[in-house]
């Protein structure tokens, strides 16, 4: 039978996550995820500690059978994992499970790549007044997630880690979407208007000087075989233009 891992039982019991965040209410920072794997059978006991019958003892003996702060939940399974929003530390909640334990983001920060420029010409020259014109502009970009494997640090004495296993890469990569409120490799298209004033008179380029704005930094975790393990990412997040007018 599963045993439930100590990060769960102190979160139930505390209302604590691991790295000693709390949240009073456990929809509002620390998340239960189901998992995939195969579903945990619980004791009555257990069954009726994580059920709405719980919720409405609690209403009236103050606690809960296994905890003032075990939440409702349907389904365990032996992948379960919990989360914290704050802190983006992720947890196992059964023990042995071979489950990589996420200890959060470390070294976090923002960078951006020159991509291109996109010219916009306006022609005045024919008018001696200024004209006032609005430019619509679109560009499409890819919102998506790099793991790079290769510059990961740890502290293991065997050698190189090998991610092969356990399903590592998938749950890294998964935590760090879930940290980072991405969802799959998407393409994203950015349309916005610029409002531009012509000179009487002038021929005027507005040069947009596109960038893609990355998120980086570094995922800390444990692996199953106790492996501390530092692993850089990076995120494009958003695409940004600065502008240039040049008048001719």
């Amino acid at each position: 039978m599963a045993k439930w891992s100590l990060e769960w039982e102190n979160l139930v019991r505390s209302g604590r996550c691991p790295n000693g965040d709390r949240s009073f209410k456990f929809s509002e920072k620390i998340k239960f995820i189901e998992g995939a794997g195969s579903q945990v059978k619980l004791t009555r006991l257990e069954a009726v500690n994580y059920s709405s019958a719980a919720r409405f003892l609690n209403d009236y003996t103050g606690h809960l059978l296994g905890g003032p702060f075990a939440p409702k939940v349907t389904v365990f399974r032996d992948d379960s994992c919990f989360t914290c929003d704050k802190c983006h530390g992720m947890w196992p909640v059964f023990k042995g499970t071979d489950q990589i334990e996420i200890l959060g983001l470390a070294n976090t920060r923002r960078t951006a790549d020159w991509v291109g420029d996109d010219d916009y010409v306006q022609d005045n020259r024919s008018s001696g007044i200024p004209m006032s014109t609005a430019i619509k502009i679109s560009r499409r970009w890819l919102q998506r997630l790099e793991v790079q494997w290769g510059a990961t640090k740890t502290t293991s004495t065997a050698g190189k880690f090998s991610f092969s296993g356990a399903g590592i890469e998938q749950k890294v990569e998964q935590s760090l979407k879930t940290s980072l409120s991405m969802s799959e490799e998407s393409e994203r298209l950015l349309k916005q208007t610029v409002d531009v004033m012509v000179p009487p008179r002038r021929l005027l380029t507005v040069r947009l000087h596109w960038k893609q704005i990355w998120q980086e930094g570094d995922l800390r975790c444990r692996l199953p075989d106790g492996t501390l393990a530092e692993i850089p990412y990076r995120a494009a997040i958003e695409m940004r233009f600065d502008q240039e007018n040049i008048e001719g």
